[in-house]
């Protein structure tokens, strides 16, 4: 689930992960779109946050090896580039 604390609509959000990425797999963004990067994975959804309000992206991951470990996510609005 995606918040908006903001004041106004937050037009996409990219969502970037930290951890230990190397053992899992991203299959799939609803709605959006993900990309391997250095740090793990680079995702990006086009919906729309309005401000108070929370809305669902939906990633689906297979772990490729056991682990117990945390992985993260840092999200904010998607610069109108990354929507492409």
């Amino acid at each position: 689930m995606i918040s908006n604390d903001g004041e106004r609509t937050a037009n996409g959000v990219f969502i970037a992960t930290s951890g230990p990425w190397e053992r899992w797999t991203v299959l799939e963004v609803v709605p959006g779109a993900f990309a391997r990067d250095a740090a793990g994975w680079r995702i990006v959804s086009p919906i729309g946050v309005p401000p108070k309000e929370t809305r669902p992206v939906e990633v689906r991951i297979r772990a490729d090896a056991p682990s117990e470990e945390q992985l993260t996510f840092a999200v904010r609005e998607a610069e109108p580039g990354e929507l492409r």
